[in-house]
């Protein structure tokens, strides 16, 4: 008979009690930092407290509609993103809201060419009331290239397009002043107080020192497809 049995049953009891325990405390330790997800739609809530609201809740398209119109048509949600199935269906706006001051945080993925618009103020005349940040597949330093105010500034050579992988852009609206990054590097940062702005430029019939500075959020549909996820927003004062 093995007398040391019961002795050492004990020991991978309480070994095995304390190594979940320990597992089950460095969960609660990291979840109480408020740095971990439970998914790619959620927020933290260190997230929560310094403002930020998503836009988009990765399970179906509520607070979206085509321009000038009520519902997402051609747009639906895979895997958790917010997709353009059929290319051609028309562009995408967020409608329940429109933002004046505002830093946005939004991935995308893409086939081909798209735009992400800001502050977009008449839903029939998008093109000249809402400035555009272009969307392609691949990297660029010309005004049309991914990251450019389009038409109008380029993006540098160090801002690089990840292909056929999820890529991100930060904008800052602030005022007179707007930024944006892709993929942590600054692709342009324009002041609309400065000379330049009080003309036309580009294609542009309205000088951009003119436009509303505050408007609707709008994903273009120009038939490919695209889709976004993570998209959230922090209002901001000056």
């Amino acid at each position: 008979m093995d007398t040391q049995t019961p002795a050492r049953d004990r020991l991978r009891s309480r070994t095995r009690f304390a190594h979940t325990g320990a597992l089950a405390l460095a969960a609660l330790l990291i979840l109480g930092t408020g740095q971990t997800r439970a998914h790619d739609e959620g927020l933290t809530k260190q997230e929560r407290a310094q403002g930020w609201r998503l836009l988009f809740n990765g399970r179906d398209t509520v607070g979206w509609a085509n321009r000038g119109d009520t519902e997402a048509v051609g747009w639906g949600v895979e895997d958790g993103a917010l997709v353009l199935k059929k290319p051609g269906s028309g562009d995408l706006v967020y409608t329940t809201s429109e933002f004046e001051d505002f830093e946005l945080s939004i991935d995308w993925k893409t086939e081909g060419n798209s735009g992400l618009f800001l502050r977009m103020s008449d839903q029939e005349d998008w093109l000249n009331t809402g400035m555009e940040v272009q969307i392609l597949p691949t990297s660029g330093t010309t005004v049309h290239s991914t990251g450019a105010l389009y038409d109008l500034v380029p993006p540098p050579a160090s801002a690089k397009v990840r292909e056929k992988d999820w890529n991100n852009f930060r904008v800052v609206c602030k005022g007179p002043r707007v930024s944006c990054e892709l993929n942590g590097v600054q692709t342009f940062q324009i002041d609309l107080r400065d000379d330049r702005w009080k003309t036309p430029q580009g294609k542009f019939a309205i000088p951009y020192s003119q436009l509303p500075r505050k408007g609707w959020i709008m994903l273009q549909d120009h038939g490919a497809r695209v889709a976004f996820r993570n998209i959230r927003i922090r209002p901001i004062g000056r």
